[in-house]
């Protein structure tokens, strides 16, 4: 039996992450009989819910869970307590026959300066395999950029001591390939692995290419750079929505997918703004508000999704989850994941742009042609998911074969 060992999850509330582990246990399952399977994740208080899955789970290290929400001088306090937790860590590491790094990863850093607890849980697997002598594989995630000297500098660790690392966007890839190019042969495009799940795998149906729900479904998260935040994008959207609703009537449904206790990561109050400003021009019957604490499950959120004909999503994985129950989606970046994963979908027409630089008018236009080409993107949409499911079980097995 093999003793695998998962690390680097996230929380459950974001249901993003939950897809990305739930594709990684799937395909891990498919490829091991029967594994034994222990996860490490910052969210330790929600073990439960990965008990569920069948595995066995230790807190990341540091468990950055027991700074909580307090304020800087008060998590300063706790940093003792957040490396008091080391024996777990260890422990599965030295027991693992192999560590993987779950996709989705925090591979980046957009400040200069100390990288925080949390890049550094990330990568302290990666140093303990490397001293047990154990193999390390990244799954699908993103990369780069790197504003900090330090984090770029555990990054070389991590990439050095790794066996394999999975990117799943161009950019990602090329950024890998030119920093670290003598170690291309390890560098590998895979797609992210929330591709393996099914509609089935959640009692859901994949919808017709033909059924219509009249209604637009609509994801918006926090996210604030050196210049500017949500609030503009946020006001672009509800122009553009109240445009559409005066000219089609298409009832509009916000769906908060991410629920956390902090403002900085929880959608909840982007999704209220946003509401606010709709309410004063579309009524009640035709505006629905969406959330449900302390977090959605996969199936409850995909069959939110499906009873919408279409999604302008600023989470990726909103946009992923729509796909996969058989609806388009429009999707704002953030980051450069969200274009770079939908080229690699041949869907890149459906990126709308950077979130700081979308009008009222691109939107409008295409929300409008959405509504008129729904049912071939639907066609379009379900095709690119079927394919990229048949390139992750072509190219895992394949490049796992001398560590089965």
């Amino acid at each position: 039996m093999k003793n695998i060992f998962l690390t680097n999850l996230a929380s459950p509330a974001n249901p993003g992450d939950q897809a990305i582990l739930m594709g990684s246990l799937k395909l891990l399952r498919l490829l091991y009989e029967s594994p034994r399977i222990t996860l490490a994740t910052r969210a330790i208080s929600q073990k439960q819910v990965y008990e569920e899955l069948g595995c066995a789970v230790v807190p990341q290290y540091p468990n950055v869970e027991y700074l909580g929400t307090d304020s800087y001088l008060k998590k300063i306090a706790k940093v003792p307590k957040a490396f008091s937790q080391y024996r777990p860590m260890r422990e599965a590491v030295q027991n693992a026959d192999i560590l993987f790094l779950v996709g989705g990863g925090y591979f980046y850093s957009y400040k200069k300066g100390l990288p925080g607890l949390t890049f550094l849980s990330h990568c302290t697997p990666v140093a303990l395999a490397h001293y047990r002598k154990k193999p390390v594989v990244l799954l699908p995630q993103s990369y780069g950029p790197f504003k900090s000297a330090l984090s770029s500098w555990m990054m070389d660790l991590v990439v050095r001591e790794s066996a394999l690392l999975f990117y799943r966007e161009d950019l990602s890839g090329n950024w890998l390939r030119e920093r670290y190019g003598k170690f291309c042969d390890k560098i590998i495009y895979m797609p992210d692995l929330a591709f393996m799940l099914e509609a089935s795998d959640f009692g859901v149906n994949e919808i017709s290419d033909k059924q219509k729900c009249h209604r637009i479904g609509i994801t918006v998260r926090p996210w604030k750079d050196a210049a500017t935040n949500e609030d503009r994008y946020l006001r672009v959207l509800a122009d553009a929505l109240i445009k559409l609703y005066r000219r089609t009537g298409m009832k509009i449904r916000i769906i908060v997918q991410v629920v956390r206790p902090t403002k900085t990561e929880s959608d909840e109050w982007s999704s209220r703004k946003l509401d606010e400003l709709l309410s004063k021009e579309i009524p009640p019957d035709a505006l629905e508000f969406c959330m449900v604490k302390p977090f959605y499950r996969l199936s409850e959120i995909m069959a939110l999704y499906g009873q919408c004909d279409f999604l302008i999503g600023m989470r990726l994985h909103s946009a992923i989850l729509s796909f996969i129950v058989g609806r388009p989606a429009l999707v704002t970046g953030y980051q450069h994941k969200a274009k770079g994963v939908l080229k690699t979908m041949g869907l890149e027409e459906l990126y709308l742009g950077d979130y700081d630089a979308i009008t009222s008018e691109s939107l409008t236009h295409a929300c409008e042609a959405m509504i008129k080409n729904q049912e071939k993107w639907s066609r379009r949409i379900k095709e690119a998911v079927r394919t990229k499911r048949g390139e992750i079980w072509t190219i895992f097995p394949e490049k796992m074969e001398r560590f089965r």
